[in-house]
Parts: C-alpha cells; structure tokens; sequence
C-alpha cells in the first residue's frame, strides 16, 4: 500500500468507533506529518462529522503552513467544533491574526462569534474595537452583549465608553455588571494616562 493510500485509511479510521483505532489513526498521522498535510486539509473542509474535527485538531500540531489559510475559512464553519478549533489555533499568531478575526466575525456562527470576542480580547488589539461597537449596537443576545462589553473594557479604548454607558442600566444583571465594570476599568484607564501625561 503506497503512503497516499495508508494515509487515506488512516483518515478514515478518524470516524472509527474504536477509540484505539481512532488514536492510532492519528499518531500515524502526525507521524506523516507534512506528507498528511493535504488529505487531512481536505477532510477538514468536507466537515463530515467527527474526521473533520479530528483533522482541524492534527493539522493544528503540523508545523506546516499550507493549512493556515484553510483553517481561517474554518472560523465560518457551520461545524461549530471545527470552528472553534480553527478560533483556538490561530489565536497563538497573535496580533498578525487579528485582522482575520475581524473579518470572520459576523460572518461567523453566534458560539464562535463569543469565541473569538474572547481571544481578541487576550490578544489585547485595538483594531476591533470600530467592529465590536457596531456588533454592540445590534446584538440581540444578552450573551454575546456583555461579552462584548467585558472586551471592550477590557481593551480600554475610550472611544466604547459612551455605548457601553448605555448598558449600566440594563435589565439584565449580567449585562449590567459586565457594562459598570467596564465603565470602571475605562475610567481608571483615562485618570492614570490623564496623570501620566
């Protein structure tokens, strides 16, 4: 059996219900590493069940860069795991991702839209803060609301501070105790730089 072949079996096996059989799957897999590249690629796209999934997470440990631009298409994949897989594996590049995240997050589905306002948030880049207000402005999910505002806070641009302003009073508790601790965090921000300067 050539390579391509054993490599295509061992995709396969990725759907197995033998957990050994899966597990073996994929250390032969990492073990073929750049040569495992383009199939596993390939399965990932086709986000059929748990092969998909179990290959966005393979690829994610290949040191290879022909499946970054495929894994940045996979932040809006209808399969929310391999969504969230492609979310978690590029938040290690940092700040050089940010404008992907930028541009996959309305696009996106609600559970990774919340993902990645949270690794934004880590990476701590100003250059979404135009988008979170405008997702601010017309979310309808408490959720992804307070979410946004906690990130916004967060990232400390004053420029959210008065949108978030109009959430101190919210309704829901969450919402409101996320927007006062923003308020507070933005304030602190502004008094130590108004000191600093």
């Amino acid at each position: 059996m050539t390579e391509q072949n054993l490599i295509e079996t061992w995709i396969a096996d990725l759907d197995s219900d033998e957990i050994l059989i899966r597990q073996s799957a994929i250390d032969n897999l990492l073990a073929a590493a750049a040569g495992a590249v383009e199939p596993l690629i390939a399965a990932m796209q086709r986000q059929k069940g748990r092969q998909a999934w179990e290959a966005a997470a393979i690829l994610a440990q290949i040191d290879d860069p022909r499946w970054i631009q495929p894994m940045k298409n996979m932040l809006m994949a209808s399969n929310l795991i391999i969504a969230s897989i492609a979310a978690a594996t590029l938040e290690r590049f940092g700040e050089s991702v940010v404008g992907t995240f930028i541009d996959a997050l309305p696009k996106c589905r609600a559970m990774t839209q919340m993902q990645i306002v949270g690794i934004l948030e880590r990476i701590g880049d100003r250059r979404c803060v135009d988008l979170l207000m405008d997702l601010l402005s017309t979310a309808d999910s408490a959720d992804f609301q307070y979410t946004i505002i906690q990130t916004l806070g967060a990232l400390g641009d004053a420029r959210a501070a008065e949108l978030i302003r109009s959430f101190q009073h919210h309704e829901n508790h969450h919402i409101r105790k996320r927007a006062q601790a923003a308020l507070r965090r933005l304030e602190s921000q502004s008094s130590s730089s108004d000191h600093s300067s």
